[in-house]
């Protein structure tokens, strides 16, 4: 597109949109990077970390056998949460 040329009110919603789709993408990656370089895991880390269903870590929380933290409507758990649980665990075997 040229310098002097407008944008129709359609195309200018089609590249607002495009571009908040790219914004949330960049948000989603870095999101998910930042979280476990600062020692979170997401849910679906978690489940696949420990091979279990998603009815299991439901049922650890309601037990307080893992505890998870909301951050932005999203359930993360502490890295170290998870070692410290998983090394318990293990002494009573």
């Amino acid at each position: 597109m040229k310098n002097n040329e407008y944008l129709s009110e359609q195309e200018l919603q089609v590249q607002i949109l495009e571009e908040v789709k790219g914004i949330k993408n960049i948000l989603r990656d870095n999101s998910k990077k930042l979280t476990h370089d600062i020692g979170y895991l997401d849910s679906a880390d978690v489940m696949q970390a420990l091979k279990i269903s998603p009815k299991t870590l439901y049922n650890w929380q309601q037990k307080g056998i893992l505890h998870g933290e909301k951050i932005g409507g999203k359930l993360f758990f502490q890295s170290k949460a998870i070692r410290d649980m998983m090394n318990e665990h293990f002494k009573r075997q």
